[in-house]
């Protein structure tokens, strides 16, 4: 049967456990099927055409475990991460060649981790002493075995590992001096903050008059600039830091943010202190002097052997040349940690020159951190008070824009004269109608009343309303007062009065004798919506 590799429990540790309740219940077997499915492969005697003894096919597959396993299985994970034959490997370690099978730092850290200790190589060299074939090893025991056989394989391996990282530490330690200095320019030549100095001096004097200990001040220390945060006013809602920052905003032309106007001195690589770099660059200078001294013995080693390097262990192999290409690294990068120096005497000078101009003392700081850290406070302090107020400024213009496109403008007035502008036609009829209706009233009275009297005439009064209502278009044909029967008197059957001599009848319009009907059938019905 096949074997189930596990880890027994002792009978000791049973008591009391899972293990102890629950013993094996072989009723819950089909040992037929397990039996039939499980079986263990029958192994056929090798043929001697397939090779019989010595290292043939049989005895190559049985690997011989020298190392730990869980160590050779931490091998072969590093060997896979490698992207390139590992066969090749040892031999590119020998001759310093940075090519394709060390071209990142990744692969070059991968194979470091592969190398063998001291005590791994021992067990090694006794295997293949006593006997063992090289290749009844795995793979990742002929890996470790061939990198053992490296001449001085840590050396050769900071070597490579220095060409892939120095170019980029060089890289960030000229970014931060630079960096440094341009924040040192920037802030001795900023309009933005000097007018914040100048505030705050002019606010200090102000609020220290009359103190002989603080007041009447020619300047303060810059680490002093956060104090104004702390400064509020009566009615704590505003600070010294956002007076001065209304101020500047309120300028005119408006000036930029402290911020934009000194970036470095706002960047996160101020952080970084000179006295850092300069110990970053130490450590580079050294490690390039290891780097030289490396090519120097590989030189000489390559020349000894006929121009191929040696080999002091079991399996290394050899490689040709010796590291040409790390040589022009080496070259090019002690160029530029030469002018990182440069730069790095350049950042202390400036530094202590900008101090001076502030009226600070370089030499009485444990840092630059020490002055740099208060003034990054400050400049993110104030640029935030900055922006508060620019926002609180266009918020208050959108409200002032919102409120005036919220009144509404004056109505023009109609040719009817009502505010709003002309009536409904429909509106305007009812309207004159009712007019011609209530001047009709008046007419029929004045004439029940005796007649003797000619009344005067109302017909030019209710024709000018009507005019000006809409109701009729002027009048061409009537140019006399009409004599209309009062209600009153159609309801008594009285005979109509006769008309005056003054105001003969004339022969009425069919527009005209139709309005007539309409009001008297509207006086003398009953139905109010009539």
């Amino acid at each position: 049967m096949r074997t189930l590799f596990w880890d027994r429990l002792p009978d000791t540790r049973v008591a009391g456990t899972f293990w102890e309740s629950h013993p094996p219940d072989y009723s819950l077997l089909d040992a037929q099927r397990v039996g039939a499915l499980f079986q263990a492969a029958i192994r056929r005697p090798a043929s001697p055409g397939r090779g019989s003894g010595g290292d043939g096919g049989s005895a190559k597959k049985q690997a011989a475990a020298v190392l730990d396993t869980r160590r050779a299985t931490n091998i072969g994970i590093r060997m896979a991460r490698l992207g390139a034959p590992w066969q090749e490997v040892p031999a590119a370690v020998q001759a310093l060649d940075p090519s394709h099978l060390l071209s990142s730092a990744d692969s070059i850290a991968a194979v470091a981790e592969c190398a063998p200790k001291d005590d791994e190589l021992q067990l090694l060299r006794s295997f293949l002493d006593g006997g063992g074939a090289t290749q009844r090893l795995s793979d990742a025991e002929r890996f470790a075995w061939e990198l053992g056989g490296v001449s001085r394989l840590p050396a050769r391996l900071r070597c490579l590992l220095f060409k892939h990282e120095a170019p980029g530490q060089v890289q960030d330690v000229v970014a931060t001096l630079e960096c440094h200095l341009a924040a040192q320019r920037e802030l001795r030549t900023s309009t933005c903050f000097a007018l914040v100095l100048r505030h705050a001096l002019v606010l200090g004097n102000y609020l220290n008059h009359g103190n002989t200990r603080l007041g009447a001040a020619s300047g303060f220390r810059l680490k002093n600039l956060n104090k104004l945060a702390d400064t509020r006013s009566l009615d704590g809602k505003e600070t010294l830091l956002t007076w001065i920052a209304g101020q500047l905003v309120a300028a005119t032309p408006p000036l930029p943010l402290l911020a934009e106007q000194v970036p470095h001195v706002a960047s996160p690589r101020l952080r970084v202190t000179v006295d850092e770099v300069a110990a970053c660059l130490a450590s580079l200078k050294d490690k390039l002097a290891a780097v030289k001294a490396e090519l120097e013995r590989s030189s000489s080693e390559a020349a000894a052997n006929g121009g191929t390097d040696g080999s002091s262990g079991g399996g290394g192999g050899s490689g040709g040349g010796s590291g040409a290409a790390l040589q022009a690294v080496a070259a090019d990068l002690d160029r530029q940690l030469a002018g990182a120096e440069q730069l790095l005497q350049e950042c202390r000078e400036g530094f202590a020159a900008t101090a001076a101009y502030f009226g600070e003392s370089a030499a009485a700081l444990s840092s630059e951190q020490e002055l740099w850290g208060e003034v990054q406070r400050f400049v993110d302090a104030f640029s935030t008070a900055q922006r508060a107020l620019v926002q609180q400024q266009e918020e208050e213009a959108a409200r002032q824009r919102r409120q005036r496109s919220s009144v509404p403008s004056s109505a023009p007035k109609g040719s009817n004269g009502r505010l709003g502008g002309d009536l409904h036609p429909a509106a305007a009829c009812n309207g004159s109608a009712s007019s011609a209706r209530q001047a009709a009233n008046r007419t029929a009275a004045a004439s029940q009343q005796g007649g003797q009297a000619a009344a005067p005439d109302p017909q030019p009064e209710v024709q000018r309303q009507q005019q000006q209502e809409g109701a009729l278009p002027p009048p061409t044909a009537i140019a006399r007062q009409l004599d209309f029967p009062s209600p009153d008197r159609l309801a008594s059957g009285a005979p109509p009065a006769a008309s005056s001599p003054a105001a003969p009848q004339l022969d009425m319009s069919p527009d005209t004798r139709r309005l007539q009907q309409l009001l008297l059938s509207a006086d003398s019905g009953s139905d109010p919506d009539t």
